[in-house]
């Protein structure tokens, strides 16, 4: 049943849900009732499909009730990334203001917009895999491509005079789950032709809108401080400026809150790593295998020793980037052979990473506010490893060591406050 022309007759909170679903028409509506997230219309007919729902029906004014089907708000996010990896995007409608303390129609608006490279629910996310999202911009001389991981923080940004095929190796690197790019880019036959064989989907058109160089510019430096932006505008076809721009610009019309995680930037040069194409990264079986397409069984799964999710996504990234600097090699190889030569060391440091949760995307999930009592306590009993590795830390030798010693942060107002508000054995969901 489609959305109806005539909305006199419709009841008032059927005419508010109507107007949110109006600017977001693209998007399956998840509207807030109470304790659930309710779907209408042909969104719920499409949603009770592909989640196995019951439709179910609701008088809204006309003479048809209007299809309707939902979900808990407690588990919502199970279902949305169901949905996501069908190949939608949901639109998160939430009540902005207390039920109990509303007159007439309950306040709401939409709080986020989930796409495939935008999910957050550490359920739906692979724990030693990055969930990249990226912006790429093809222009006369070269292109500019960013990736940006919301669920930790991590942005990459990039320029070259090169062709598409230098692009797409870029994008082999880090394997974005949602590609959106620039009219030139959308229409390059490479470009639909490696995300259809190598990622199962198609980029998604920008309007030019999104690439104007005053615009960009003014995401950017209201997004990052001056001082994060290091080389970012030496980059001197302002196609990295034009990618990046996009990005934020897009990641703020769909997170809202969100895109306050990302405040580092790095860029890089494409000539830094070894450049190595599709075909070559598949056959080489870096992290999946040719046959199966899994982790077991590649160089990445024989190598991976790592303690926590954050050191898999770490390991992970440092296969994909092969550096061609022989002083960055050297010096990477003196703080391996430091840690592999001390025994006693090393198993330190292990009983201090055992059992750290993954504070990058635990920390998103505050800032989207839909961490629950026991992620804060997983966030209070991780500050307290990190202290145990600031210590051993202080004893380091290596200088790619001593630097990475000198970053940590003991985060000890975090932990003080939660440790005052949370009991040792919180509930799961707050009540």
């Amino acid at each position: 049943m489609p959305l109806p022309e005539n909305t006199a007759n419709l009841s008032p909170m059927m005419k508010q849900y109507l107007a949110v679903k109006q600017q977001h028409e693209c998007e399956l509506l998840f509207y807030r009732l109470g304790d659930f997230y309710e779907m209408f219309f042909d969104d719920a007919v499409t949603a009770s499909r592909e989640l196995e729902l019951v439709l179910t029906g609701r008088d809204c004014g006309l003479s048809e009730r209007a299809p309707m089907c939902g979900v808990p708000f407690h588990s919502y996010e199970g279902y949305v990334a169901k949905l996501i990896a069908k190949g939608y995007k949901v639109a998160i409608c939430e009540q902005t203001e207390d039920p109990a303390l509303a007159k007439g129609i309950v306040k709401r608006e939409i709080v986020r917009v989930v796409t495939p490279g935008t999910v957050t629910d550490i359920g739906a996310l692979v724990d030693g895999k990055n969930n990249y999202i990226c912006c790429l911009y093809l222009g006369k001389e070269g292109f500019g491509a960013s990736f940006a991981d919301i669920t930790t923080g991590n942005v990459y940004v990039t320029e070259s005079a090169s062709s598409m095929s230098a692009a797409i190796d870029e994008i082999g690197r880090f394997e974005p789950s949602e590609i959106i790019c620039n009219e030139a880019a959308y229409s390059d036959r490479l470009l639909s032709e490696y995300c259809g064989r190598y990622l199962g989907y198609k980029p998604f058109l920008l309007y030019d809108g999104y690439f104007d160089i005053g615009s960009a510019k003014n995401y950017i430096t209201k997004q990052f401080e001056d001082k994060r932006l290091g080389s970012l505008f030496d980059f001197k076809r302002g196609y990295a400026v034009f990618s990046l721009g996009a990005l934020i610009k897009y990641l703020t019309e769909t997170q809202f809150h969100g895109v306050t995680r990302l405040v580092d930037i790095d860029t890089y040069k494409c000539i830094e790593y070894l450049s190595l194409c599709a075909t070559t990264r598949r056959n080489l079986e870096l992290t999946s295998t040719l046959r199966t397409g899994e982790k077991q069984g590649s160089l990445l799964w024989v190598i991976d020793k790592t303690s926590t999710s954050m050191g898999k996504r770490k390991l992970r990234a440092i296969l994909e980037k092969p550096l061609r600097s022989v002083t960055n090699i050297n010096a990477r190889l003196e703080a391996v052979e430091e840690l592999y030569s001390d025994s006693v060391m090393l198993s330190r440091l292990r009983e201090a990473l055992n059992g750290m949760f993954d504070i990058e995307r635990l920390m998103t999930r505050v800032l989207y506010k839909s961490c629950t009592p026991r992620d804060l306590r997983a966030l209070h009993d991780s500050c307290i490893k990190i202290n145990m590795l600031r210590e051993l830390s202080k004893s380091f030798r290596a200088p790619l060591l001593k630097e990475l010693s000198g970053e940590i942060d003991s985060l000890d107002d975090i932990k003080e406050k939660i440790g005052a508000m949370i009991s040792d054995e919180p509930p799961a969901l707050l009540k």
